[in-house]
């Protein structure tokens, strides 16, 4: 569960200008609910465009990460992320 919330992590705030709507609707397809809709919209209204007209690139890390709790159903993860702009 901790390696699963890194990667998703990383692959939820990383991305280059000419390959964002790729790689962050594939990163969205790990997320589910309202947190999905909230994700999609942050990224298709603010992310994509400003990404594509200011040639920005993210590098998300993660330096440290510890598993809080889990069950069978569910993990709760502790993640300490930095992302370069």
């Amino acid at each position: 569960s901790v390696q699963a919330a890194r990667d998703g992590t990383i692959a939820l705030l990383s991305y280059r200008p000419e390959s964002v709507e790729q790689q962050l609707g594939a990163a969205r397809e790990l997320l589910t609910g309202e947190f999905r809709d909230s994700y999609t919209s942050l990224v298709n209204d603010v992310v994509i465009p400003g990404a594509k007209e200011k040639q920005i690139a993210a590098i998300a890390s993660v330096p440290a990460a510890a598993s809080v709790s889990a069950t069978p159903e569910e993990a709760v993860v502790l993640l300490f992320v930095n992302q370069t702009v």
